[in-house]
């Protein structure tokens, strides 16, 4: 291949470095049959064009590696267990996890899963990521500094490596079978239920002959590491976490045309994902005679997950299928070689590969796998083995591969169609067209376990199988709901199955539901005389109200005399409870001759921490008219406030509640319980104690006196209130940092300028971020935002943060943060009127 370009610059590349062109690159690319014309917009997006549909899949690998080359070339190498070739030894435990999860199944229907030309159109894609590491090694100069500051070079792709890769899906229900069968052995079902909330379910049945004594966190060092990011510095190449957390979230929703302003649907999407320089996700437009589609997708991989075809608009959200469960076998006592399975000892099967290690012979490995999949842990000591058994190691299970097929889609009927053979990870899509036509569709992979739930780990004798998968349409959708809209954050979204009808298992497991509950009271606010614009689209996408945070604040009035309760304190009485239930119940209780609110007062108020507690709830406007709504402004003193005292009221509840059982135990158990340093946790449980506590006088006790702990540290540690040190702003920031900002001599473009941000875990605009750092700094959130009004494109408008571009030579490598900092967006270009308009950058792809 041969090309005309100098170093990356403005545009991603061209030029010479640092130089604006809109003509001059030129490359000679082997494998197209025409001409393409690749037009960089003023924020960074590629609009391709090519003549065939194979001629811009290859476009789209090349300019994909040109942009974001050390991001794809990390993808892989982690993925398929290479990270040591370029690396060294510190990454070969990490490429042998990486290894056991890999895909090892039947290619054949591999490729078929994803449709008939799916093997095609990966075979394009890195042919053109290929043509882009071979003009870097024509011209070096085209490599950049990523490279030379990690000391390696890239390698090259096969097609086959984007089915291989499994490990970048979002999963994580053997953390949670695992942390449950830990918290119910040593804490019991009381602690388990104060952990984590079941929907729909009751707790969890301990599956018969299952021992819980055998499980610790230890064991699913192997699974974690698999999945882990690749790390640079201090703690590179081991395993990340040992508790339970999170998987990202996100939010959708798409509102028809009859409550609109513009009479069209409106489409809204923010994938919540780890923040990143550069971003995970990478804007394209791939246009040919077949398709015309423009969106997000990881730059990894062919194709758009997140957009619209100019037919169709799409947007996902993680629908928490349990695709997971975690086996545990019985050793035989002479050979830890064979295990228990049907009444017999079976041999595990063993692969044995060697693991290419920079400086070192490579490094001989065996992976050992059960019937059920990858063992991740052997303990000869103790006759006991575990495996991992996960759907999306099944035949078209590749991470958002599958939307090559749903991206074409002409109308929603299509798309629906395309989303039935959907398999990772689960989905909810909502969708719209131009004829007006809208709703929601979930899709993947789900596991039929008959007498079982798949809540905790069970015995991999034989007795807990899965016996198939349910079809697509299985599932159940919504389409031109009738409320106008619909919206999805990953809560429990299942609707009541119609004519008494078994209700399909998915999950136990689902997040929390506040984002979606303020999501809903804004979209359900909408008439048809207060119709829903883009502008409150993108208002919504940042909306910085946490629902539990004005829940639990506003049942602080409980702590109030009667006199000194404002009537519309929000949640006043129990969270959740506009009624003020709690507030009745002691009125009733004073006027059955019962201690009543003023003794109630008088008795938190005689503790020596009282005045505090007093500050606290002024500075919460608790008994006022109009009390702190639960926004977390970034320029605001309550949020810290709140944060802090919900941090302790957290475990000095757990450990109330669980005093009558487990004595002085109780406080061990509550430290347990707490949600992992990046988990962003499930406030229900601490609501629903809350409730409690504020009923009875030792709660009322406990919450008064966390609340002035919090009031009273944040006092010595940032002065009065008044001061702008309690902004939350000062407390909860942002600051994108490169993979390799961990190493010792981190060159300076590895880290962005630290921003103030608001929001947090359980706003819509979701933030959240580590506790553990002073000031905390955001590690998850949307960095992509999308707004698509359907028919009129160009009226679209996205965000990614920091930039298009993972060259940090190019002008596009952050120029897009402080957009994404002020809640702001860019147009969507996409009629050739909008893209010339807004040409920085041209890039003409010639066969040769």
């Amino acid at each position: 291949m041969t090309g005309t370009a100098g170093a990356p610059g403005t545009g991603g590349a061209g030029g010479a470095a640092g130089t604006a062109s809109t003509t001059g690159e030129q490359h000679t690319l082997a494998g197209i049959d025409g001409e393409v014309e690749v037009v960089y917009d003023r924020w960074g997006v590629p609009h391709i064009r090519a003549s065939s549909a194979e001629d811009v899949f290859t476009a789209q690998g090349f300019i994909a590696a040109r942009d974001r080359l050390f991001q794809l070339d990390l993808f892989r190498r982690r993925g398929l267990g290479l990270l040591s070739e370029a690396l060294g030894p510190a990454y070969a435990e990490q490429d042998r996890a990486a290894r056991l999860f890999r895909y090892r199944g039947d290619m054949r229907a591999e490729w078929n899963s994803y449709g008939p030309d799916a093997k095609r159109i990966a075979t394009c894609f890195v042919a053109g990521i290929n043509a882009w590491i071979a003009a870097t090694e024509e011209n070096p100069e085209l490599l950049g500094p990523d490279f030379q500051a990690a000391g390696f070079t890239p390698g090259r792709w096969r097609p086959e490596d984007l089915c291989l890769i499994r490990s970048h899906g979002l999963y994580g229900n053997v953390e949670k079978e695992l942390t449950r069968a830990i918290t119910l052995h040593r804490w019991g079902a009381g602690a388990e239920d104060l952990r984590a909330v079941r929907e729909p379910g009751p707790p969890a049945p301990v599956p018969e002959g299952l021992d819980l004594s055998v499980f610790h966190q230890a064991v699913l060092d192997d699974y974690r590491l698999a999945c882990a990011p690749v790390t640079f510095g201090a703690g590179a190449g081991r395993p990340v976490g040992g508790r339970e957390r999170e998987p990202d979230g996100s939010n959708n929703w798409v509102v028809g045309p009859e409550l609109t302003a513009t009479g069209r649907p409106h489409l809204a999407n923010d994938p919540h994902r780890a923040m990143s320089l550069p971003s995970l996700r990478y804007i394209s437009h791939l246009r040919c005679p077949e398709f015309d589609v423009i969106g997000a997708g990881e730059p990894a991989l062919p194709g758009v997950s997140i957009g619209h075809n100019g037919n169709v608009a799409f947007g996902l959200t993680i629908f928490p299928i349990d695709q997971e469960d975690l086996y545990v076998y019985e050793l035989h006592p002479d050979d830890p070689g064979l295990y228990r399975y049907r009444g017999q000892w079976r041999p595990f099967d063993e692969v044995h590969e060697d693991i290419p290690v920079r400086g070192e012979d490579a490094r001989a490995v065996t992976l050992r796998f059960s019937c059920h999949g990858p063992v991740v842990r052997i303990e000869p000591e103790n006759r006991v083995a575990f495996a991992v058994r996960a759907a999306w190691l099944e035949p078209g299970m590749a991470p958002y591969l599958g939307s090559i097929r749903y991206m074409r889609a002409r109308d929603t009927r299509e798309f629906r169609d395309a989303m039935m053979a959907w398999g990772a990870p689960g989905e909810n899509q909502v969708y719209a067209d131009v004829s007006g036509d809208f709703g929601w569709i979930p899709g993947g992979l789900v596991s039929i376990r008959e007498g079982w739930d798949g809540s905790l780990p069970v015995p991999g004798d034989g007795r807990y199988e899965w016996s198939g998968f349910r079809q697509g349409d299985e599932l159940p959708s919504r389409h031109n709901p009738q409320e106008g809209w619909f919206a999805s954050a990953n809560q429990y979204n299942l609707p009541e199955p119609a004519g008494g009808a078994a209700q399909v298992h998915i999950t136990q497991d689902w997040m929390s539901p506040f984002r979606y509950r303020r999501a809903a009271e804004v979209l359900g606010s909408v008439t048809a005389e207060r119709r829903w614009t883009m502008a409150d689209t993108v208002r919504l996408q940042n909306d910085d109200l946490s629902v539990p945070a004005r829940e639990a604040v506003g049942a602080l009035g409980a702590l109030l005399p009667l006199e000194g309760r404002g009537a519309d304190v929000p949640g006043a009485g129990a969270p959740g409870d506009s009624t003020g239930s709690g507030m009745a119940e002691a009125r009733a209780a004073e006027a059955a001759g019962g201690p009543g609110e003023r003794a109630v007062a008088a008795s938190w108020e005689r503790l020596p921490e009282a005045a505090d507690a007093r500050a606290a709830l002024a500075l919460f406007g608790v008994g006022e008219e109009h009390p702190w709504d639960g926004r977390m402004r970034a320029d605001a003193p309550q949020p810290i406030l709140y944060e802090r005292w919900f941090s302790l009221l957290r475990p000095a509840l757990q450990e109330w509640r669980l005093s009558s059982a487990l004595g002085t135990a109780a406080r061990e158990a509550a430290a347990q319980l707490a949600p992992a340093p990046l988990a962003l946790g499930d406030p229900r449980p601490v609501l629903r104690l809350l409730r409690e506590a504020l009923a009875v006088d030792d709660g009322r006790a406990i919450v008064a006196g966390t609340l002035a702990a919090a009031y009273r540290q944040l006092h010595a540690e940032l002065g009065p209130p008044e001061e702008p040190a309690w902004h939350w702003g000062r407390h909860h920031v942002m600051r994108f940092a490169h993979p390799l900002a961990g190493l010792p001599d981190a060159p300076g473009w590895a880290v962005l300028d630290e921003r103030p941000r608001p929001g947090s875990g359980d706003t819509v605009g979701l933030s959240g971020y580590d506790p553990g750092t002073r000031p905390g700094r955001q590690h998850i959130g949307a960095s992509f935002r999308i707004a698509i009004d359907v028919g009129s494109w160009d009226d679209s408008r996205a965000v990614n943060a920091p930039g298009q571009s993972g060259d940090p030579r190019s002008e596009h490598y952050a120029d897009l943060v402080d957009v994404w900092d002020a809640d702001d967006v860019f147009p969507l270009c996409y009629s050739e009127e909008a893209i010339e308009q807004h040409r920085e950058h041209t890039v003409r792809l010639l066969p040769g």
